[in-house]
């Protein structure tokens, strides 16, 4: 446009200055008149035709002067549009290379530019780099955490709020890891600076809170050391600190300012992470909140199990809300004691919701009518019982004979309830002689496991047996003949009972033998007989309790040490039978079959066990130089391989090599020596699918020259991702398509190894191109680097192939390049919306869409996939190519 400005106005002076004669630019038009004329006046319409030709020609003159000035102010300003349109899209170049590669060389190279020196420190430029996830190396020294706090103590005034400050790159350098690196000291001086920033500008600039806030997220601790002094008056920034702080917040009031104190949502917060929290509001005063109803509901929805006596904190008004005290006395029914009374003594219900959670209610805090009621509900009085027997042992419930004083008379002579309280340890026996004499109250009661373990318990302890579970006989000459011990009269009658009862049971039931003997309630010499000699018996009691090996009737059988060995994963109980057995260590059928039963195992861990137990019992000499049974022991796990001595020829032995790698572990190529890998390359080349990236510079030192020369090892390499040096890169391989694609696929920067004719062969470089766009950049045919299909495939695979033409030579180029993009897209937008789907014209104004439908939906779709063809329309892959170009164009500014 430049050019063509100048042609014009060459053109124009050519044609105006060389057809007059020039005049005296100073010369007077009525001196003219007068010189002509003699001395007296003429008047203008009778003046002679030469001076009204030069008159012309002034005019004329005059009007090309203007013209020329209009033109070059004209032309100035189309050269600083041009100018600021190159500078323009230079920087948007720079931005989009910060922010896909974010390269520090690029934004050093900005900075030490006169030029460009003040756009390296403009807010967009340092936010491209700050949030490229790809600079992972590290940022430039002169924008790294440690310079930015030396320019926060150096700079002063709107300078250093336009950079230190600006919450924008503040949020972007906080989500890199160097942020990590900060004390705890300069993320609270950060934080000051930012406050008192906020004070003087107030809410212009909401930014500055999000960056306090992001600072308080990083580092909870800060919160506490800022606002130590002086409270803490920004409810976002207490919110922050109490979602991310760990441990409990009981005093956070003195932390927060007293609104903040009455807030719904921050002292949830202080709840939700605290049980004490509601203790605050009392602390506080808050009693705007402790008479809010739906905050004291949505309180004991947060605690749920964790409510304690909460309650008592809130108002007269909030405990005497049904569903408030509905909800905490679900979550625990000590809660019920500061519910309203008018609510205790009128709603049946809710005594039974805290009764299930804490069965003390019933005594402590149910009003004395209620009570009465309560107490004549035999199915409520036994889920009560219940409830109490399945309690723990910290847990407030204790078994009161209150409970059963309570009761109405009728429910006392009940044999369920009397059951229940008798299983739950509330009553002795002595509280039911009248219902023990029935055989069938003893056989429920001994049914219970729990109640039979608990006599076991407490029968070593005879005194407490006698006045606990006694049966407290008022007269000696009562007592019959003890048929459980064939004496007359027996004075211990009460416990021999009561232990032919337990052993009765013990005897009918192996779960509660196995139960009592595993727990140490049940001597080994007092097994019953029906269990003593019980093989599944024994072995289940022996993989619980591994010190019964030794009392086991069977543990001189070696059978039976195998099958235990087998069965158990214990090192203990190994170690013992081992200790028993030592000829099991070198027995190669039993290992095997050890090993056999490992692999049907399929968590790992059951793997590893098998491992740890081979390394410490089995024979080395004897099992381990074993083929079958290493084969096998390697299909569990490959440090089995580990365990074959150095010397021996499994090491090197073929078969053994492929079980290794047939593992999948991803150390299997640190556990071959050196001769083993050299002698089995295709095995090297099989074993680095399997290996992780985080081995690969590890891994690379293991190989040698020869190595690289391995098609197989190279080919294995490069899928992996590995990085080889240049020298070791063979030049037969250079020719090779297969290899050369996966460079381009795997290992972009080993590219320019391609020989020349590959790098000459269009149909390759548009499949490498097809692998990875970025490959353009070792194109060094001139032809092939401007041709349209080559440009297409590099800019539709990938966005950061911009970076390649971020010269100022290519920029020609790719504006060319973009055009044609365009163009092709706007005749298929053209042609989509005219022919093949009609959608913008009308069935009676398109004679070609309705003799296309008149052929059948197969016949039409042809006829339109052909025209398309015919008119060179983009379908298909190419469109999807077109379209991603363009958008990575838009992004680079083209």
């Amino acid at each position: 446009r430049p050019r063509s400005s100048w042609f014009f106005f060459i053109l124009f002076y050519f044609f105006n200055y060389s057809t007059f004669e020039p005049c005296s630019a100073t010369m007077n038009t009525n001196d003219q008149f007068t010189s002509a004329a003699g001395a007296m006046p003429v008047e203008p319409g009778t003046l002679p035709g030469g001076i009204v030709r030069n008159m012309k020609r002034n005019a004329s003159a005059m009007r090309a002067e203007k013209i020329m000035k209009r033109m070059e102010r004209e032309l100035k300003r189309v050269r600083r549009s041009l100018v600021d349109s190159i500078k323009t899209h230079r920087k948007i170049q720079i931005k989009a290379s910060l922010s896909l590669l974010g390269r520090a060389s690029t934004w050093i190279e900005l900075e030490q530019s006169e030029q460009t020196k003040s756009w390296a420190w403009e807010k967009d430029i340092l936010l491209a780099i700050l949030s490229c996830k790809h600079n992972s190396g590290g940022l430039p020294q002169k924008i790294t955490e440690a310079a930015w706090e030396k320019y926060l103590k150096k700079s002063s005034g709107s300078k250093k709020r336009k950079l230190a400050l600006d919450p924008d790159l503040f949020i972007a350098r906080s989500r890199r890891w160097e942020f990590d690196d900060l004390s705890i000291e300069s993320l609270a001086r950060w934080f000051r600076e930012f406050e008192s920033l906020y004070e003087m500008v107030g809410h212009c600039e909401p930014g500055l809170l999000l960056a306090m806030v992001t600072i308080i997220r990083s580092r909870p601790e800060v919160f506490t050391i800022i606002f130590a002094d002086a409270k803490c008056q920004w409810k976002e920034v207490a919110v922050a600190y109490f979602e991310t702080v760990a441990g409990p917040v009981s005093s956070s009031e003195s932390y927060i300012c007293k609104e903040l104190c009455m807030d719904p949502d921050v002292m949830l917060l202080v709840v939700k992470k605290d049980s004490s929290g509601l203790e605050v509001l009392v602390r506080a005063e808050s009693k705007n909140l402790l008479s809010d109803v739906k905050f004291a509901r949505t309180a004991a929805k947060i605690l749920k199990a964790k409510v304690q006596d909460h309650l008592k904190f809130f108002s007269r008004e909030v405990r005497a809300n049904t569903h408030v005290v509905t909800r905490f006395c679900v979550g625990n029914g000590k809660s019920y004691r500061y519910v309203d009374f008018s609510l205790r003594s009128s709603i049946e219900g809710l005594a039974r919701i805290a009764c299930d959670t804490y069965p003390d209610a019933l005594l402590a805090a149910v009003p004395g009518i209620m009570q009465q009621k309560l107490v004549q509900d035999e199915h409520f009085i036994i889920r009560l019982f219940d409830q109490i027997g399945t309690g723990s042992d910290e847990s407030d419930c204790r078994p009161l004979p209150s409970f059963f004083n309570i009761l109405a008379p009728s429910l006392k002579r009940d044999r369920d309830v009397c059951l229940a309280a008798f299983k739950s340890g509330i009553i002795g026996v002595d509280k039911v002689r009248n219902l023990w004499q029935y055989r069938s109250f003893q056989k429920e009661l001994m049914k219970s496991h729990r109640f039979i373990l608990n006599l076991l318990k407490y029968q070593s302890q005879r005194e407490e047996v006698k006045t606990t579970l006694a049966f407290g006989h008022p007269h000696a000459e009562d007592i019959p003949v003890c048929r459980c011990c064939d004496r007359a009269p027996c004075h211990d009658h009460d416990e021999c009972q009561q232990k032919a009862l337990v052993f009765s049971a013990l005897e009918a039931d192996w779960k509660l033998s196995l139960k009592a003997l595993t727990d140490g309630l049940l001597k080994v010499e007092d097994v019953p007989s029906r269990w003593s000699r019980h093989q599944t018996f024994w072995q289940n009691a022996i993989k619980t309790n591994a010190v019964l090996w030794k009392s086991c009737p069977f543990a001189n059988e070696v059978e039976f040490a195998r099958s235990m060995f087998l069965e158990s994963s214990r090192l203990d109980l190994h170690r013992a039978i081992m200790k028993s057995f030592p000829s099991l260590s070198s027995d190669r059928k039993f290992w095997r079959r050890f090993l056999v039963k490992k692999k049907m195992k399929v968590s790992v861990k059951k793997k590893m066990e098998a491992y740890v137990a081979f390394d410490k019992f089995a024979s080395k000499a004897a099992v381990g130089e074993d083929k079958a049974t290493m084969l096998l022991a390697l299909s569990l796990n490959e440090k089995f391989y580990d365990l074959i001595e150095e010397g021996s020829s499994l090491k090197n032995d073929r078969q053994i090599l492929e079980a290794l790698v047939a593992t999948q572990g991803k150390r299997v190529l640190f556990q071959m020596p050196d001769r083993v890998r050299d002698a089995n390359r295709d095995l090297v080349a099989k074993a680095l699918e399997y290996v992780s990236e985080e081995d690969l510079d590890e891994i690379l030192e293991l190989f040698v020259e020869e190595d690289w020369e391995n098609h197989d090892i190279l080919r294995a390499w490069l899928v992996k991702g590995g990085d080889i040096d240049d020298w070791n890169f063979p030049d037969e391989f250079a020719v090779d398509k297969e290899l050369m694609l996966l460079v381009a696929e795997h290992n972009e920067s080993l590219f320019h190894h391609a020989s020349s004719e590959l790098l000459q062969d269009k149909n390759f470089l548009l499949q490498a191109l097809e692998k990875n766009g970025m490959v353009y950049r070792d194109i060094n045919c001139g032809v092939l680097r401007q041709d349209f299909d080559i440009l297409l495939s590099s800019w539709g695979r990938c966005k950061e192939v911009g970076d390649i033409f971020f010269a100022r030579e290519e920029y020609r180029l790719v504006a060319t390049f973009a055009e044609e993009v365009r163009e092709l897209l706007c005749a298929h937008d053209i042609f989509f919306k005219t022919v093949l789907c009609g959608t913008s014209v009308s069935r009676q104004n398109s004679p070609l869409r309705n003799l296309l439908e008149e052929q059948g939906i197969e016949t039409s779709l042809a006829f339109r996939k052909q025209l398309a063809e015919l008119l060179d329309i983009p379908t298909g892959v190419k469109l999807t190519k077109l379209r991603r170009a363009s958008k990575h164009l838009e992004f680079w500014g083209y």
